[in-house]
């Protein structure tokens, strides 16, 4: 039976093949980032993942024909399939439109999250010892939400938001940890300052000439 390689594949035993003797990809990445300010807040309740996202053709309720936009295509609407999550999503916006102290961010942002989530009753002992947990109870929350989807949910809610930062698509750095704990998520969110360098030269107005065409025209 030959063997299949993929595009990925040869892509990559070509790119190692490309570094010097005895060097590593390591030497040839990007300096490391810096952290500009940090800002701090915390949002109190159950944490509240992101669900999957539906998608379904609304019909007008007389002619049950769907409906249309401008340019005669049919109007498709999405929601998630967590009920809850939109009820939490609009709590953390709420709350990171009270708590929130920084600026409305519209560079590079890293976003730290610890989710502290409750324990089940199953993990504390009973009668005497019912507000003692069980030697045997996990230390750590390695269960059901995921903390990707955790962290979907609230740089959802803090783009909702609309005074953090603009879109979280400037969302470089991304951590999120789980903890048993009263229920919250503690938020860090941290500008990201990105000096430059051959892979990422500096900032031009359009009336200047690229680096990379600047070199090309000497």
């Amino acid at each position: 039976m030959s063997a299949r390689y993929t595009e990925e594949w040869l892509a990559n035993y070509n790119a190692k093949r490309a570094q010097p003797n005895g060097a590593s990809l390591a030497q040839n990445a990007p300096p490391a980032l810096q952290v500009g300010k940090s800002y701090r807040f915390t949002v109190f309740g159950v944490a509240r993942p992101a669900g999957s996202k539906q998608a379904f053709v609304p019909l007008h309720p007389k002619t049950k024909e769907p409906y249309r936009n401008k340019n005669g295509g049919i109007v498709v609407s999405v929601v998630d399939d967590n009920p809850r999550t939109k009820k939490w999503r609009n709590h953390v916006s709420q709350t990171a439109r009270e708590e929130y102290s920084g600026p409305l961010l519209t560079g590079f942002v890293s976003l730290e999250c610890v989710f502290y989530l409750p324990r089940p009753k199953g993990h504390f002992g009973t009668g005497a010892n019912e507000h003692r947990i069980k030697p045997s109870a996990p230390a750590m929350p390695g269960v059901k939400p995921d903390v990707d989807k955790l962290l979907r949910a609230v740089s959802d809610g803090l783009t909702q938001s609309r005074n953090v930062y603009v879109d979280d698509a400037l969302i470089v750095d991304s951590i999120g940890r789980k903890r048993y704990g009263n229920p919250r998520v503690e938020i860090t969110v941290k500008e990201i300052v990105c000096g430059p360098s051959e892979n990422q030269p500096e900032l031009f107005s359009d009336n200047e000439v690229a680096p990379w065409d600047a070199k090309e025209n000497q």
